[in-house]
Protein backbone atom coordinates (compact mmCIF):
# COMPACT_ATOMS: atom_id res chain seq x y z
CA UNK A 1 0.00 0.00 0.00
CA UNK A 2 2.80 2.41 0.98
CA UNK A 3 4.66 1.62 -2.27
CA UNK A 4 1.48 2.17 -4.26
CA UNK A 5 0.91 5.59 -2.70
CA UNK A 6 4.57 6.48 -3.30
CA UNK A 7 4.33 5.47 -6.96
CA UNK A 8 1.13 7.48 -7.33
CA UNK A 9 2.79 10.54 -5.82
CA UNK A 10 5.83 10.14 -8.08
CA UNK A 11 3.60 9.78 -11.10
CA UNK A 12 1.59 12.87 -10.17
CA UNK A 13 4.82 14.82 -9.67
CA UNK A 14 6.12 13.62 -13.04
CA UNK A 15 2.87 14.71 -14.69
CA UNK A 16 3.11 18.17 -13.19
CA UNK A 17 6.77 18.47 -14.23
CA UNK A 18 5.89 17.50 -17.83
CA UNK A 19 2.93 19.91 -17.84
CA UNK A 20 4.87 22.85 -16.43
CA UNK A 21 7.96 22.04 -18.50
CA UNK A 22 5.86 21.95 -21.66
CA UNK A 23 4.30 25.28 -20.73
CA UNK A 24 7.69 26.90 -20.20
CA UNK A 25 9.05 25.48 -23.45
CA UNK A 26 6.05 26.73 -25.44
CA UNK A 27 6.24 30.11 -23.69
CA UNK A 28 9.98 30.49 -24.35
CA UNK A 29 9.65 29.63 -28.04
CA UNK A 30 6.52 31.75 -28.54
CA UNK A 31 7.89 34.92 -26.94
CA UNK A 32 11.35 34.22 -28.31
CA UNK A 33 9.92 34.49 -31.82
CA UNK A 34 9.16 38.17 -31.10
CA UNK A 35 12.84 38.75 -30.39
CA UNK A 36 13.83 36.86 -33.54
CA UNK A 37 11.48 39.03 -35.58
CA UNK A 38 12.98 42.12 -33.93
CA UNK A 39 16.45 40.96 -35.01
CA UNK A 40 15.21 40.63 -38.60
CA UNK A 41 13.22 43.91 -38.49
CA UNK A 42 15.49 46.40 -36.66
CA UNK A 43 12.74 49.01 -36.22
CA UNK A 44 10.48 46.50 -34.43
CA UNK A 45 10.73 46.92 -30.66
CA UNK A 46 10.19 44.28 -28.02
CA UNK A 47 11.17 44.30 -24.39
CA UNK A 48 10.53 41.62 -21.73
CA UNK A 49 7.81 42.56 -19.27
CA UNK A 50 7.30 40.41 -16.19
CA UNK A 51 3.53 40.77 -15.84
CA UNK A 52 2.92 40.00 -19.52
CA UNK A 53 5.15 36.90 -19.35
CA UNK A 54 3.33 35.69 -16.21
CA UNK A 55 -0.15 36.14 -17.71
CA UNK A 56 0.79 34.54 -21.02
CA UNK A 57 2.43 31.65 -19.15
CA UNK A 58 -0.79 31.10 -17.17
CA UNK A 59 -2.80 31.25 -20.39
CA UNK A 60 -0.54 28.66 -22.01
CA UNK A 61 -0.68 26.37 -18.96
CA UNK A 62 -4.49 26.46 -19.02
CA UNK A 63 -4.47 25.76 -22.75
CA UNK A 64 -2.40 22.60 -22.24
CA UNK A 65 -4.77 21.53 -19.47
CA UNK A 66 -7.95 21.88 -21.53
CA UNK A 67 -9.90 18.62 -21.84
CA UNK A 68 -11.06 19.41 -25.39
CA UNK A 69 -8.51 18.92 -28.17
CA UNK A 70 -10.53 21.27 -30.41
CA UNK A 71 -10.64 24.01 -27.76
CA UNK A 72 -6.90 23.70 -27.10
CA UNK A 73 -6.08 23.93 -30.79
CA UNK A 74 -8.40 26.90 -31.24
CA UNK A 75 -6.55 28.67 -28.44
CA UNK A 76 -3.14 27.82 -29.93
CA UNK A 77 -4.25 29.03 -33.36
CA UNK A 78 -5.52 32.26 -31.79
CA UNK A 79 -2.10 32.88 -30.24
CA UNK A 80 -0.43 32.17 -33.58
CA UNK A 81 -2.90 34.44 -35.39
CA UNK A 82 -2.03 37.25 -32.98
CA UNK A 83 1.63 36.98 -33.99
CA UNK A 84 0.81 36.68 -37.68
CA UNK A 85 -1.42 39.75 -37.52
CA UNK A 86 1.09 41.89 -35.67
CA UNK A 87 4.10 40.79 -37.73
CA UNK A 88 2.35 41.20 -41.10
CA UNK A 89 0.93 44.59 -40.13
CA UNK A 90 4.31 45.78 -38.93
CA UNK A 91 6.09 44.47 -42.02
CA UNK A 92 3.73 46.44 -44.24
CA UNK A 93 2.97 49.60 -42.22
CA UNK A 94 5.99 49.72 -39.91
CA UNK A 95 3.56 50.29 -37.03
CA UNK A 96 1.63 48.11 -34.53
CA UNK A 97 -2.08 47.44 -35.06
CA UNK A 98 -4.39 50.23 -33.89
CA UNK A 99 -7.66 49.55 -31.96
CA UNK A 100 -9.96 50.50 -34.82
CA UNK A 101 -8.23 48.29 -37.40
CA UNK A 102 -9.57 44.78 -36.58
CA UNK A 103 -13.07 46.03 -37.42
CA UNK A 104 -11.80 47.27 -40.78
CA UNK A 105 -11.02 43.66 -41.71
CA UNK A 106 -14.77 43.22 -42.21
CA UNK A 107 -15.28 46.38 -44.26
CA UNK A 108 -12.08 46.70 -46.27
CA UNK A 109 -10.90 43.12 -46.68
CA UNK A 110 -10.71 43.47 -50.48
CA UNK A 111 -8.39 46.49 -50.21
CA UNK A 112 -6.26 44.70 -47.62
CA UNK A 113 -6.00 41.62 -49.85
CA UNK A 114 -4.95 43.75 -52.81
CA UNK A 115 -2.39 45.60 -50.70
CA UNK A 116 -0.68 42.36 -49.72
CA UNK A 117 -1.02 40.51 -53.02
CA UNK A 118 2.25 40.16 -54.86
CA UNK A 119 4.22 41.29 -51.79
CA UNK A 120 3.95 38.30 -49.48
CA UNK A 121 7.34 36.95 -50.53
CA UNK A 122 8.85 40.04 -48.89
CA UNK A 123 7.16 39.08 -45.62
CA UNK A 124 8.53 35.56 -45.24
CA UNK A 125 9.67 36.14 -41.65
CA UNK A 126 6.23 37.38 -40.60
CA UNK A 127 4.56 34.42 -42.31
CA UNK A 128 6.85 31.60 -41.22
CA UNK A 129 8.08 32.49 -37.72
CA UNK A 130 4.69 31.93 -35.96
CA UNK A 131 4.67 28.36 -37.30
CA UNK A 132 7.47 27.30 -34.94
CA UNK A 133 5.48 27.88 -31.71
CA UNK A 134 2.60 25.95 -33.30
CA UNK A 135 4.90 23.02 -33.95
CA UNK A 136 6.16 23.19 -30.37
CA UNK A 137 2.55 23.28 -29.12
CA UNK A 138 1.70 20.17 -31.14
CA UNK A 139 4.66 18.24 -29.74
CA UNK A 140 4.16 19.45 -26.16
CA UNK A 141 0.42 18.74 -26.19
CA UNK A 142 1.04 15.20 -27.47
CA UNK A 143 3.64 14.58 -24.77
CA UNK A 144 1.41 16.17 -22.13
CA UNK A 145 -1.62 14.05 -23.04
CA UNK A 146 0.50 10.89 -22.96
CA UNK A 147 2.50 11.42 -19.79
CA UNK A 148 1.30 14.67 -18.25
CA UNK A 149 -1.77 16.21 -16.63
CA UNK A 150 -5.07 14.92 -17.95
CA UNK A 151 -7.59 17.46 -19.13
CA UNK A 152 -10.08 19.01 -16.69
CA UNK A 153 -13.04 21.32 -17.08
CA UNK A 154 -11.85 23.96 -14.63
CA UNK A 155 -8.91 25.14 -16.81
CA UNK A 156 -11.45 25.96 -19.51
CA UNK A 157 -13.40 28.18 -17.11
CA UNK A 158 -10.24 30.01 -16.03
CA UNK A 159 -9.09 30.35 -19.64
CA UNK A 160 -12.45 31.85 -20.59
CA UNK A 161 -12.35 34.24 -17.62
CA UNK A 162 -8.92 35.52 -18.66
CA UNK A 163 -10.10 35.83 -22.25
CA UNK A 164 -13.11 37.96 -21.25
CA UNK A 165 -11.42 40.51 -18.98
CA UNK A 166 -10.33 43.01 -21.63
CA UNK A 167 -13.39 42.74 -23.94
CA UNK A 168 -15.63 43.40 -20.93
CA UNK A 169 -13.51 46.42 -20.03
CA UNK A 170 -13.88 47.71 -23.59
CA UNK A 171 -17.62 47.03 -23.47
CA UNK A 172 -17.99 49.10 -20.30
CA UNK A 173 -15.84 51.95 -21.63
CA UNK A 174 -16.14 51.89 -25.44
CA UNK A 175 -15.05 55.54 -25.77
CA UNK A 176 -11.72 55.04 -24.02
CA UNK A 177 -9.34 53.51 -26.54
CA UNK A 178 -6.21 54.84 -24.85
CA UNK A 179 -5.91 51.74 -22.65
CA UNK A 180 -6.09 49.56 -25.76
CA UNK A 181 -3.40 51.19 -27.88
CA UNK A 182 -0.37 48.95 -28.48
CA UNK A 183 2.75 49.34 -26.39
CA UNK A 184 5.77 50.37 -28.51
CA UNK A 185 7.85 47.49 -27.15
CA UNK A 186 5.05 45.11 -26.21
CA UNK A 187 4.93 41.48 -27.30
CA UNK A 188 2.85 40.73 -30.40
CA UNK A 189 0.28 38.76 -28.39
CA UNK A 190 -0.24 41.60 -25.92
CA UNK A 191 -0.64 44.27 -28.60
CA UNK A 192 -2.87 42.14 -30.82
CA UNK A 193 -5.04 41.09 -27.90
CA UNK A 194 -5.44 44.70 -26.75
CA UNK A 195 -6.80 45.81 -30.12
CA UNK A 196 -8.86 42.64 -30.64
CA UNK A 197 -10.43 43.08 -27.21
CA UNK A 198 -11.36 46.62 -28.04
CA UNK A 199 -12.88 45.53 -31.35
CA UNK A 200 -14.97 42.84 -29.61
CA UNK A 201 -16.09 44.95 -26.64
CA UNK A 202 -16.68 48.23 -28.44
CA UNK A 203 -18.48 46.56 -31.35
CA UNK A 204 -20.82 44.82 -28.89
CA UNK A 205 -21.39 48.08 -27.01
CA UNK A 206 -22.19 49.99 -30.21
CA UNK A 207 -24.59 47.40 -31.56
CA UNK A 208 -22.61 45.11 -33.82
CA UNK A 209 -23.30 45.96 -37.44
CA UNK A 210 -23.68 49.67 -36.77
CA UNK A 211 -20.14 49.72 -35.40
CA UNK A 212 -18.87 47.98 -38.51
CA UNK A 213 -20.63 50.54 -40.67
CA UNK A 214 -19.24 53.38 -38.58
CA UNK A 215 -15.73 52.06 -39.15
CA UNK A 216 -16.08 52.90 -42.84
CA UNK A 217 -15.99 56.60 -41.96
CA UNK A 218 -12.63 56.32 -40.15
CA UNK A 219 -10.64 56.91 -43.31
CA UNK A 220 -10.94 59.82 -45.72
CA UNK A 221 -9.07 61.38 -48.56
CA UNK A 222 -5.30 61.07 -47.96
CA UNK A 223 -3.39 64.15 -46.85
CA UNK A 224 -1.50 65.89 -49.65
CA UNK A 225 2.25 65.50 -49.24
CA UNK A 226 4.68 66.79 -51.88
CA UNK A 227 8.36 67.84 -51.86
CA UNK A 228 9.14 71.53 -52.34
CA UNK A 229 12.93 71.33 -52.02
CA UNK A 230 15.57 69.57 -49.96
CA UNK A 231 14.89 71.46 -46.74
CA UNK A 232 16.85 74.14 -44.91
CA UNK A 233 20.53 73.56 -44.24
CA UNK A 234 20.53 74.19 -40.53
CA UNK A 235 19.31 72.98 -37.15
CA UNK A 236 15.61 72.75 -36.34
CA UNK A 237 15.03 72.50 -32.59
CA UNK A 238 11.57 71.39 -31.52
CA UNK A 239 10.79 71.45 -27.79
CA UNK A 240 7.58 69.77 -26.65
CA UNK A 241 6.82 70.88 -23.12
CA UNK A 242 4.74 68.93 -20.64
CA UNK A 243 1.52 70.34 -19.08
CA UNK A 244 2.02 73.99 -20.01
CA UNK A 245 -0.47 76.59 -18.78
CA UNK A 246 0.20 79.99 -20.43
CA UNK A 247 -1.74 81.87 -17.75
CA UNK A 248 1.05 81.10 -15.26
CA UNK A 249 3.76 82.41 -17.60
CA UNK A 250 4.97 86.01 -17.47
CA UNK A 251 5.54 85.78 -21.23
CA UNK A 252 1.75 85.84 -21.52
CA UNK A 253 0.90 88.43 -18.91
CA UNK A 254 1.32 86.76 -15.52
CA UNK A 255 2.57 89.49 -13.13
CA UNK A 256 5.21 87.27 -11.51
CA UNK A 257 8.48 86.73 -13.45
CA UNK A 258 7.95 83.01 -13.99
CA UNK A 259 9.29 82.87 -17.57
CA UNK A 260 11.85 85.67 -18.03
CA UNK A 261 13.60 83.98 -20.96
CA UNK A 262 10.46 83.36 -23.00
CA UNK A 263 9.24 86.87 -22.14
CA UNK A 264 12.53 88.33 -23.44
CA UNK A 265 11.85 86.79 -26.86
CA UNK A 266 8.90 89.13 -27.31
CA UNK A 267 11.38 91.89 -28.20
CA UNK A 268 13.29 89.67 -30.62
CA UNK A 269 12.63 90.80 -34.23
CA UNK A 270 12.84 87.23 -35.58
CA UNK A 271 10.68 85.65 -32.86
CA UNK A 272 6.99 84.94 -32.39
CA UNK A 273 5.55 84.45 -28.89
CA UNK A 274 1.84 83.68 -28.71
CA UNK A 275 -0.82 81.35 -27.30
CA UNK A 276 -1.56 78.38 -29.53
CA UNK A 277 -3.95 75.43 -29.60
CA UNK A 278 -2.75 71.90 -28.87
CA UNK A 279 -3.70 68.83 -30.89
CA UNK A 280 -5.07 67.03 -27.83
CA UNK A 281 -5.73 67.27 -24.10
CA UNK A 282 -3.42 64.34 -23.22
CA UNK A 283 0.19 63.59 -24.17
CA UNK A 284 -0.59 60.20 -25.65
CA UNK A 285 -3.03 61.89 -28.04
CA UNK A 286 -0.98 64.99 -28.80
CA UNK A 287 2.32 63.33 -29.74
CA UNK A 288 1.00 61.06 -32.53
CA UNK A 289 -1.27 63.83 -33.81
CA UNK A 290 1.48 66.48 -33.80
CA UNK A 291 4.18 64.38 -35.43
CA UNK A 292 1.77 63.13 -38.11
CA UNK A 293 0.10 66.52 -38.67
CA UNK A 294 -3.32 65.06 -37.86
CA UNK A 295 -5.76 67.97 -38.04
CA UNK A 296 -9.17 66.33 -37.64
CA UNK A 297 -9.78 64.38 -34.39
CA UNK A 298 -11.64 61.59 -36.20
CA UNK A 299 -8.85 60.89 -38.72
CA UNK A 300 -7.10 58.15 -36.74
CA UNK A 301 -5.90 56.67 -40.03
CA UNK A 302 -3.34 59.48 -40.39
CA UNK A 303 -0.92 58.38 -37.60
CA UNK A 304 -1.36 54.74 -38.61
CA UNK A 305 -0.29 55.27 -42.23
CA UNK A 306 2.44 57.78 -41.24
CA UNK A 307 2.67 59.32 -44.72
CA UNK A 308 2.75 62.85 -43.29
CA UNK A 309 5.03 61.95 -40.37
CA UNK A 310 7.62 64.67 -39.63
CA UNK A 311 10.35 62.23 -38.62
CA UNK A 312 9.90 60.17 -41.79
CA UNK A 313 9.79 63.30 -43.95
CA UNK A 314 13.00 64.59 -42.34
CA UNK A 315 14.76 61.27 -42.95
CA UNK A 316 13.73 61.30 -46.61
CA UNK A 317 15.51 64.63 -47.11
CA UNK A 318 18.70 63.57 -45.39
CA UNK A 319 18.28 65.11 -41.95
CA UNK A 320 19.90 63.67 -38.87
CA UNK A 321 16.91 63.16 -36.58
CA UNK A 322 17.47 63.09 -32.83
CA UNK A 323 14.63 62.41 -30.37
CA UNK A 324 15.40 62.73 -26.66
CA UNK A 325 12.64 62.44 -24.09
CA UNK A 326 12.64 62.88 -20.33
CA UNK A 327 9.47 60.79 -20.31
CA UNK A 328 8.60 57.18 -21.09
CA UNK A 329 8.56 55.20 -24.30
CA UNK A 330 4.84 54.32 -24.34
CA UNK A 331 3.93 57.94 -25.16
CA UNK A 332 5.59 57.65 -28.58
CA UNK A 333 3.20 55.14 -30.16
CA UNK A 334 2.69 56.04 -33.86
CA UNK A 335 5.24 58.88 -33.79
CA UNK A 336 7.83 56.87 -35.80
CA UNK A 337 10.45 58.02 -33.29
CA UNK A 338 12.06 54.59 -33.48
CA UNK A 339 13.20 55.43 -37.03
CA UNK A 340 15.23 58.42 -35.81
CA UNK A 341 19.04 58.30 -35.85
CA UNK A 342 18.92 58.62 -32.09
CA UNK A 343 15.84 57.87 -29.97
CA UNK A 344 16.01 57.78 -26.20
CA UNK A 345 13.42 57.88 -23.46
CA UNK A 346 14.30 57.52 -19.80
CA UNK A 347 13.00 53.96 -19.56
CA UNK A 348 14.64 53.01 -22.87
CA UNK A 349 18.13 54.35 -22.24
CA UNK A 350 18.47 55.26 -18.58
CA UNK A 351 15.82 53.48 -16.47
CA UNK A 352 17.65 54.10 -13.18
CA UNK A 353 17.89 57.85 -13.62
CA UNK A 354 16.61 59.92 -10.67
CA UNK A 355 13.36 61.79 -11.28
CA UNK A 356 14.63 65.04 -9.70
CA UNK A 357 16.05 67.17 -12.50
CA UNK A 358 15.40 64.45 -15.08
CA UNK A 359 15.09 67.05 -17.87
CA UNK A 360 18.85 67.60 -17.77
CA UNK A 361 19.08 64.51 -19.99
CA UNK A 362 18.04 66.85 -22.82
CA UNK A 363 21.04 69.10 -22.22
CA UNK A 364 23.31 66.05 -22.10
CA UNK A 365 22.05 65.01 -25.53
CA UNK A 366 22.78 68.46 -26.97
CA UNK A 367 26.31 68.27 -25.56
CA UNK A 368 26.80 64.96 -27.40
CA UNK A 369 25.56 66.24 -30.77
CA UNK A 370 28.09 67.54 -33.35
CA UNK A 371 25.52 69.47 -35.44
CA UNK A 372 27.67 69.02 -38.54
CA UNK A 373 24.75 67.99 -40.76
CA UNK A 374 21.31 69.46 -41.13
CA UNK A 375 19.50 68.27 -38.03
CA UNK A 376 16.00 67.90 -36.60
CA UNK A 377 16.40 67.89 -32.82
CA UNK A 378 13.24 66.91 -30.89
CA UNK A 379 13.30 67.40 -27.11
CA UNK A 380 10.46 66.25 -24.87
CA UNK A 381 10.39 67.64 -21.32
CA UNK A 382 8.94 66.18 -18.13
CA UNK A 383 8.84 69.04 -15.62
CA UNK A 384 5.39 70.58 -14.94
CA UNK A 385 3.72 67.17 -14.82
CA UNK A 386 2.04 66.49 -11.50
CA UNK A 387 3.26 66.24 -8.84
CA UNK A 388 4.72 69.58 -9.82
CA UNK A 389 7.74 69.52 -7.51
CA UNK A 390 8.66 65.92 -8.30
CA UNK A 391 10.83 66.61 -11.36
CA UNK A 392 12.46 69.85 -10.25
CA UNK A 393 16.22 69.86 -9.70
CA UNK A 394 17.11 69.58 -6.05
CA UNK A 395 17.08 73.00 -4.44
CA UNK A 396 15.23 74.73 -7.31
CA UNK A 397 12.63 77.01 -5.68
CA UNK A 398 12.70 80.56 -7.05
CA UNK A 399 9.23 81.22 -5.62
CA UNK A 400 8.01 80.34 -2.11
CA UNK A 401 5.70 77.34 -1.75
CA UNK A 402 2.42 77.91 0.09
CA UNK A 403 1.48 74.79 2.08
CA UNK A 404 -1.59 76.28 3.76
CA UNK A 405 -3.94 74.25 1.56
CA UNK A 406 -3.82 71.57 -1.13
CA UNK A 407 -4.77 73.99 -3.90
CA UNK A 408 -2.26 76.61 -2.78
CA UNK A 409 0.54 74.06 -2.63
CA UNK A 410 -0.26 72.71 -6.09
CA UNK A 411 -0.45 76.18 -7.63
CA UNK A 412 2.79 77.40 -6.08
CA UNK A 413 4.77 74.24 -6.87
CA UNK A 414 3.47 74.46 -10.45
CA UNK A 415 4.78 78.03 -10.62
CA UNK A 416 8.27 76.77 -9.76
CA UNK A 417 7.94 74.00 -12.36
CA UNK A 418 7.09 76.57 -15.04
CA UNK A 419 10.10 78.63 -13.96
CA UNK A 420 12.35 75.59 -14.44
CA UNK A 421 10.78 74.94 -17.85
CA UNK A 422 11.71 78.50 -18.83
CA UNK A 423 15.27 78.07 -17.52
CA UNK A 424 15.53 74.76 -19.35
CA UNK A 425 14.46 76.45 -22.59
CA UNK A 426 17.11 79.13 -22.05
CA UNK A 427 19.81 76.53 -21.49
CA UNK A 428 18.71 74.56 -24.55
CA UNK A 429 18.94 77.62 -26.79
CA UNK A 430 22.28 78.67 -25.28
CA UNK A 431 23.74 75.18 -25.71
CA UNK A 432 22.64 74.78 -29.33
CA UNK A 433 23.78 78.29 -30.32
CA UNK A 434 27.18 77.68 -28.72
CA UNK A 435 27.71 74.50 -30.76
CA UNK A 436 26.87 75.55 -34.30
CA UNK A 437 27.10 78.48 -36.70
CA UNK A 438 24.39 76.96 -38.87
CA UNK A 439 21.01 78.72 -39.11
CA UNK A 440 18.78 77.75 -36.19
CA UNK A 441 15.01 77.50 -36.10
CA UNK A 442 13.61 77.11 -32.58
CA UNK A 443 10.02 75.93 -32.03
CA UNK A 444 8.61 75.51 -28.51
CA UNK A 445 5.11 74.50 -27.50
CA UNK A 446 3.28 72.39 -24.93
CA UNK A 447 1.50 69.08 -25.30
CA UNK A 448 -1.64 70.36 -23.55
CA UNK A 449 -2.81 72.82 -20.93
CA UNK A 450 -2.83 72.04 -17.22
CA UNK A 451 -5.89 72.94 -15.16
CA UNK A 452 -5.03 74.51 -11.82
CA UNK A 453 -8.40 74.71 -10.12
CA UNK A 454 -10.29 76.51 -12.88
CA UNK A 455 -13.90 75.42 -12.51
CA UNK A 456 -12.83 73.16 -9.66
CA UNK A 457 -10.78 70.94 -11.99
CA UNK A 458 -7.14 69.95 -11.89
CA UNK A 459 -4.66 68.29 -14.22
CA UNK A 460 -5.31 67.38 -17.85
CA UNK A 461 -7.02 64.81 -20.04
CA UNK A 462 -10.36 66.56 -19.52
CA UNK A 463 -12.42 68.09 -22.29
CA UNK A 464 -13.00 71.57 -20.88
CA UNK A 465 -12.70 75.16 -22.01
CA UNK A 466 -9.08 76.32 -22.37
CA UNK A 467 -7.81 72.71 -22.13
CA UNK A 468 -6.01 73.18 -25.46
CA UNK A 469 -4.31 76.51 -24.77
CA UNK A 470 -0.52 76.17 -24.89
CA UNK A 471 2.46 78.48 -25.39
CA UNK A 472 3.89 78.75 -28.89
CA UNK A 473 7.34 80.22 -29.51
CA UNK A 474 8.99 80.31 -32.93
CA UNK A 475 12.42 81.91 -33.29
CA UNK A 476 15.08 82.16 -36.00
CA UNK A 477 18.77 82.84 -35.37
CA UNK A 478 22.17 82.72 -37.11
CA UNK A 479 20.78 84.11 -40.35
CA UNK A 480 17.63 81.99 -40.32
CA UNK A 481 14.31 83.60 -41.20
CA UNK A 482 10.64 82.73 -40.76
CA UNK A 483 9.38 82.61 -44.36
CA UNK A 484 6.12 84.19 -45.47
CA UNK A 485 3.25 83.78 -44.83
CA UNK A 486 4.15 82.15 -41.50
CA UNK A 487 4.72 85.32 -39.41
CA UNK A 488 1.08 86.27 -39.84
CA UNK A 489 -0.29 82.70 -39.77
CA UNK A 490 1.43 81.92 -36.48
CA UNK A 491 0.22 84.99 -34.59
CA UNK A 492 -3.49 84.14 -34.29
CA UNK A 493 -4.00 80.99 -32.17
CA UNK A 494 -1.72 78.71 -34.23
CA UNK A 495 -2.58 75.04 -33.93
CA UNK A 496 -0.22 72.10 -33.59
CA UNK A 497 -1.30 71.11 -37.07
CA UNK A 498 -0.09 74.48 -38.40
CA UNK A 499 3.13 74.29 -36.40
CA UNK A 500 3.68 70.87 -37.94
CA UNK A 501 3.07 72.32 -41.40
CA UNK A 502 5.66 75.00 -40.67
CA UNK A 503 8.25 72.41 -39.60
CA UNK A 504 7.41 70.29 -42.65
CA UNK A 505 8.05 73.29 -44.91
CA UNK A 506 11.44 73.83 -43.29
CA UNK A 507 12.14 70.15 -44.01
CA UNK A 508 11.25 70.68 -47.67
CA UNK A 509 7.67 69.39 -47.75
CA UNK A 510 4.20 70.79 -48.29
CA UNK A 511 1.57 68.95 -46.25
CA UNK A 512 -2.10 69.78 -45.93
CA UNK A 513 -5.41 68.11 -45.16
CA UNK A 514 -8.09 68.08 -47.87
CA UNK A 515 -10.51 69.34 -45.19
CA UNK A 516 -8.27 72.21 -44.13
CA UNK A 517 -9.92 75.48 -43.16
CA UNK A 518 -8.14 78.59 -41.82
CA UNK A 519 -11.12 79.40 -39.58
CA UNK A 520 -11.87 76.05 -37.92
CA UNK A 521 -9.49 74.61 -35.31
CA UNK A 522 -9.60 71.42 -33.25
CA UNK A 523 -8.27 70.07 -29.98
CA UNK A 524 -8.93 66.36 -29.59
CA UNK A 525 -10.23 64.81 -26.39
CA UNK A 526 -8.46 61.96 -24.56
CA UNK A 527 -9.07 59.47 -27.41
CA UNK A 528 -6.83 59.43 -30.49
CA UNK A 529 -9.76 58.56 -32.78
CA UNK A 530 -12.02 61.34 -31.52
CA UNK A 531 -14.47 58.99 -29.79
CA UNK A 532 -14.25 60.95 -26.52
CA UNK A 533 -15.24 64.23 -28.18
CA UNK A 534 -13.17 67.29 -28.98
CA UNK A 535 -13.01 71.09 -28.84
CA UNK A 536 -13.93 72.94 -32.00
CA UNK A 537 -12.82 76.55 -32.29
CA UNK A 538 -13.78 79.22 -34.80
CA UNK A 539 -10.95 81.69 -35.43
CA UNK A 540 -11.78 85.27 -36.32
CA UNK A 541 -9.37 88.05 -37.19
CA UNK A 542 -10.73 91.60 -36.96
CA UNK A 543 -9.84 94.35 -39.44
CA UNK A 544 -7.47 95.88 -36.91
CA UNK A 545 -5.62 92.52 -36.70
CA UNK A 546 -6.95 91.43 -33.34
CA UNK A 547 -7.42 87.68 -32.97
CA UNK A 548 -10.49 86.11 -31.44
CA UNK A 549 -11.60 82.47 -31.07
CA UNK A 550 -14.95 80.97 -30.08
CA UNK A 551 -14.88 77.55 -28.41
CA UNK A 552 -17.46 74.77 -28.72
CA UNK A 553 -17.24 71.43 -26.96
CA UNK A 554 -18.25 68.51 -29.19
CA UNK A 555 -19.45 65.61 -26.98
CA UNK A 556 -18.53 61.96 -27.52
CA UNK A 557 -20.25 60.16 -30.36
CA UNK A 558 -20.64 63.20 -32.62
CA UNK A 559 -18.95 62.96 -36.02
CA UNK A 560 -19.10 65.27 -39.03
Amino acid sequence: MMASKQNLAQRALAQVVIWLGGTLLWLAVYLGIDHVFAALEPSYQVKPEGLTIAIVGLWFALTLALRSVVAAWMAALFFAAAQWGQFLHYSYYRAPIAPHEPVLLFTEWREITVAFSGLLHHFWAALLLPLLPLAVFAAVRRMNRRFGVQGRWWPGMLFLALWLVLPLKAYRHPENTQAFYPRPYGYALKNAWLVTSYAIGATAAHGGISALAAAQSVSGEPYHVRPIGEGVDGVIVLVMGESTNPSVMSAFGNPQPTTPFLASLRTCPTCIVTIGQSAGVATKVTLPMFFNLQREPWRSDIPVTGKSNLISLAKQHGYRVVVESAQTNNLFTFTRADSADHFCTVDRCDPNRAEAGVDRVLLERIAAEPFRDKTLLILHTRVAHSAYDRYLPLGWQPFPVDTSSRSAQMQTTYRNAVAWFDELARQIVTAVRSKTDKPIWFILTGDHNELLGEGGRWGHGQLTAHAGEVPVVVAAWNGATIPEPWPSRLRCRPTHYELGQFVAELLGWEVYSPEESPRVLYTNGPDLGGKAGWIELTRRIAEDGRCDVVERLVPPGRHP
